[in-house]
């Protein structure tokens, strides 16, 4: 196994900001684990291609890892996390409801539980020197900038 500077573990892969986050942080230096929805698989997988021939990073430089943050261990199997867990030196928490119409039960448990496990996960990494939470903001209001 190649030695990394950083082995990067994000949520919220194949999302909008998540995307453009790992294209920006792609060198061949960095190591990445990506949690990815079952569903979603196809889409990151073609991502990470784009990605890597887009920064020149190597394709083994990343891996999709199944799993859902509202799962116990974000529903990651024992071998993967056996695999993984010693290298995780930076951990980017991007996966999130930001649907304002979502019911409230899913939003709660996507962005409260969720979060709650990425925290649960983040305290058995042995080696993570950095944990980076990604919200959105919203602005309401019928304030307009002057010009």
């Amino acid at each position: 196994m190649a030695d990394f500077t950083e082995t990067i573990f994000l949520t919220g892969f194949p999302g909008f900001i998540a995307e453009r986050l790992v294209e920006r942080l792609a060198t061949e230096e960095k190591q990445f684990f990506l949690l990815v929805q079952s569903q979603f698989v196809e889409k990151a997988t073609d991502a990470i291609e784009r990605i890597a021939a887009g920064t020149g990073t190597p394709l083994e430089n990343f891996a999709l890892i199944e799993g859902d943050i509202t799962l116990p261990h974000l529903g990651i199997s024992d071998e993967d996390l056996n695999d993984i867990s010693g290298e995780i030196t930076s951990v980017f928490h991007l996966a999130a409801v930001y649907d304002l119409a979502v019911d409230k039960e899913t939003a709660f448990r996507v962005n409260l539980e969720g979060t709650r496990n990425v925290n649960d996960f983040c305290r058995k990494l042995p080696n993570l020197r950095r944990y980076n939470y990604i919200s959105t903001c919203y602005v309401a209001g019928k304030r307009r900038l002057s010009k």
